[in-house]
């Protein structure tokens, strides 16, 4: 079975031969978040998903609904919230999805509520 080892051998400097295939390595899991806060009325927001055997079409969701997913890595990926996601306070569950059905179990992100802008404070400043 010569073939295969070299149908892979010219994607060794890009990847591990013979271990990427469509089945996962295993349950992805959710190790950490960062940031484990964010604040609500953003219109977007990134997040950096941590964990181990996360492949190329792993997809996370939030609450139960996939959301744009990049891969960067078999241990990180990088979500983007919507602006829904964010629109009020609260708690994310957030897991990840490989695509033979494995997945993650759920870590949250909490939604904080924006603070309110500072009032100036001009008028009757230098009475």
């Amino acid at each position: 079975h010569t073939s295969a080892a070299q149908l892979h051998h010219s994607h060794a400097a890009l990847s591990r031969p013979a271990f990427l295939t469509v089945l996962s390595p295993g349950q992805p899991n959710l190790v950490t978040l960062t940031p484990t806060t964010v604040t609500s009325g953003l219109s977007s927001q990134s997040i950096t998903v941590t964990g181990v055997n996360f492949v190329f079409n792993s997809v996370v969701n939030i609450n139960g609904s996939p959301r744009l997913t990049q891969f960067v890595s078999s241990t990180q990926l990088t979500v983007f919230l919507t602006a829904d996601d964010l629109a009020s306070p609260g708690t994310l569950t957030v897991t990840v999805l490989n695509p033979d059905s494995q997945v993650s179990t759920g870590k949250t992100i909490t939604v904080l509520a924006a603070p309110q802008p500072a009032v100036p404070r001009r008028r009757g400043a230098r009475h």
